[in-house]
């Protein structure tokens, strides 16, 4: 489906493709058993970053800006994700419109 370090087009080469909602950072395709995450710099202006640790374990804060999170939408698609059988695409942005594929992921909930 997508090959990792490659840089894709997001609007055009993911949700022109596989649908799903087109802003945000958490985007569930229909027809589709994946969810795409897409992370970047952004959410270090609202007091929280997304990113890999040294101990290869991605840290993600999840949908929302502000206040505590809610298990709705995107939220609640990552949470139910094991019963859901769904995979976990991450993406990250490295340039304006383009985002590179860090891979897939098996969630880990504390």
């Amino acid at each position: 489906m997508f090959e990792i370090g490659k840089e894709y087009h997001r609007q055009s080469e993911i949700h022109g493709v596989y649908k799903g909602q087109a802003q945000g950072g958490i985007s569930t395709p229909s027809g589709l058993d994946a969810i795409f995450i897409v992370t970047g710099d952004g959410g270090e202006k609202h007091g929280y970053a997304d990113d890999f640790g040294d101990d290869g374990i991605f840290n993600y804060t999840g949908e929302g800006q502000e206040g505590d999170m809610e298990m709705v939408r995107g939220n609640k698609a990552i949470l139910n994700k094991m019963k859901d059988g769904r995979t976990i695409h991450i993406f990250e942005y490295v340039r304006k419109a383009y985002v590179r594929y860090n891979g897939s992921l098996k969630i880990l909930i504390p």
